[in-house]
């Protein structure tokens, strides 16, 4: 197995394209792009879409054909019909995503199943019999050819569990996700199957091995194209792999929010953002300083430079900003400055006014995030929920239904508002050289107002005893004879190892079983 630690490379040149304005989506294959608009509806350059196609919400682009998961849950198609890929069932409704293959197309229902129609050759629509619990699809969008000329082609599912299920023409899954899953996201591509792990590191189906990359920001999730993969971060990063060369950079103010790729041509939909990353709440100011170029023949005049309505944490300086910019490169910089008082996300619009009438204003956003460790379970919810109160967010809540109750999460470093599965964080297990079962977990000091308690059992439905138990995110300490605790570690989080007081090589304890519970402590 090959494990790399990719460095972040240069940002992607984006060339924003007339017409293409207010894009909240693309997607590609070959020479075909769909756009997807922020007010629902489509822009493709060949086939055209079909008339009064409004209310959409995904797309997807297929070798030769393209989808529209519409609002309501309806699927519509256009394109080359040549093998039935556009004769969408008339009975298909409750769609929640789509996935557009070589002659095939894919739908995801809200009850976890997927339906396929288009070329049945080799497989293609074959969806694996009893196939349920699917939260993600994933078409291969190009093909390429065995050694006796079987085209190559597959469509992936993601269950709940984390789990990989391919059919078609690829058995690439089963070659890491037993060793290497749970996963959160899938890409199919014309390479290599991938997929995201829930630590934010990416497998591949590589020869002669799986390939692991880890990226130097949290993945937000994975796409592909006919050949590339793309990588999306939580603040609009983008990383292109390293399948591919000669990509053109970019230094402006943007964040990435799609990004797909026809033959040799990358799309990408951007977002104007200046973004002063994550600093601890009453750190020092952070600056950028931005600029603007005359790139015209004519003068331009610069209107006001402001920040619009509550800036909050973050202030400009455009002293020296010249009221009239000289054609042919004349540069005027001013500087926005994030003092980060307040712990969360912080949004401000920077505006520059056009005093053309003709031309809108240009604005652009500007985010910084404030960082506090939370101090209780109560401060811990504000800060990942927004509402203390708000019912999701009670200790037995579970808002992202992946069955790790609040107060778990909140004890053990998890994410509520995540993708599911979301186990990572869950205890793992393990004997020792003296046959005594073990329960590994981290523990974060300071996480006041719980109370943690690991037990053992002879058999699932008890009686329980109480071997070791941590109050306030302190220590664990040992409950009985026998049972014992060790830690490791010394960041935010220590790894700890909790050892059964009995072992199974006693006769009269052939089985043993161990818990940890959490609940939220009285105040």
């Amino acid at each position: 197995m090959e494990e790399r630690n990719i460095p972040f490379g240069d940002p992607i040149h984006y060339k924003l394209l007339t017409g293409f304005r207010g894009v909240a989506e693309i997607s590609a294959s070959h020479n075909l792009a769909v756009a997807l608009k922020t007010d629902g509806t489509v822009v493709s350059l060949y086939p055209l879409p079909p008339a009064g196609l409004t209310g959409v919400s995904q797309v997807s682009a297929g070798y030769d054909h393209l989808m529209a998961l519409k609002s309501d849950g309806t699927v519509v198609s256009w394109g080359s019909n040549a093998y039935g890929q556009c004769d969408v069932p008339a009975d298909l409704t409750g769609v929640t995503a789509i996935s557009a293959g070589v002659h095939t197309s894919a739908a995801l229902k809200s009850d976890g199943t997927v339906v396929m129609w288009g070329q049945a050759a080799y497989g293609w629509t074959a969806v694996p019999p009893g196939l349920d619990h699917v939260v993600a699809i994933s078409s291969c969008p190009s093909d390429f050819f065995y050694p006796n000329n079987a085209p190559l082609t597959y469509t992936l599912a993601l269950r709940s569990d984390g789990t990989i299920v391919s059919w078609g023409a690829s058995d690439r899954p089963d070659s890491f996700q037993a060793a290497l899953g749970p996963f959160k996201s899938i890409a199919a591509s014309y390479y290599s199957v991938s997929a995201l792990r829930e630590d934010g590191t990416i497998v591949r189906s590589w020869y002669p091995s799986p390939l692991i990359q880890k990226l130097p920001f949290h993945v937000r999730s994975i796409s592909a194209g006919v050949s590339r993969l793309f990588a999306l971060g939580t603040m609009g990063q983008l990383y292109p792999s390293d399948d591919f060369v000669n990509v053109p950079t970019h230094a402006g103010p943007v964040a990435v929010r799609s990004a797909a790729e026809a033959d040799d041509f990358v799309y990408v939909v951007v977002d104007s953002r200046v973004d002063l990353g994550l600093r601890d709440v009453g750190s020092a100011p952070v600056s950028r300083q931005l600029t603007i170029r005359n790139t015209g023949i004519l003068p331009l005049n610069l209107g006001e430079i402001s920040l619009l309505g509550n800036p909050g944490d973050f202030s400009i300086d455009t002293a020296g900003v010249p009221a009239v910019l000289p054609p042919r490169n004349g540069v005027a910089t001013f500087t926005v400055t994030y003092t980060p008082t307040s712990r969360g996300l912080q949004t401000a619009t920077l505006r520059v006014r056009s005093d053309d009438a003709d031309q809108n204003n240009f604005d652009l956003m500007v985010t910084g995030i404030g960082y506090l460790p939370p101090a209780s379970f109560a401060d811990w919810q504000e800060l990942y929920l927004q509402d203390a109160a708000n019912s999701a967010s009670c200790p037995a809540g579970d808002p992202n239904g992946n069955g790790l109750t609040n107060v778990m999460e909140y004890a053990l470093g998890g994410d509520p508002m995540g993708s599911a599965p979301g186990l990572s964080v869950l205890p793992n297990y393990s004997f020792n050289a003296t046959g005594h079962l073990q329960l590994q977990f981290d523990r974060y000091p300071g996480r006041a107002g719980i109370t943690a308690v690991v037990q053992a059992a002879d058999s699932p439905g008890g009686p329980w005893t109480d071997v070791a138990s941590s109050v306030n995110g302190a220590p664990y300490g040992v409950l009985v004879s026998g049972a014992s605790v060790t830690e490791s570690g010394s960041d935010e989080s220590r790894q700890v190892t909790v050892s059964d007081f009995l072992s199974v090589t006693d006769p009269a304890h052939p089985a043993r079983f161990m818990r940890l519970q959490v609940q939220e402590t009285a105040p």
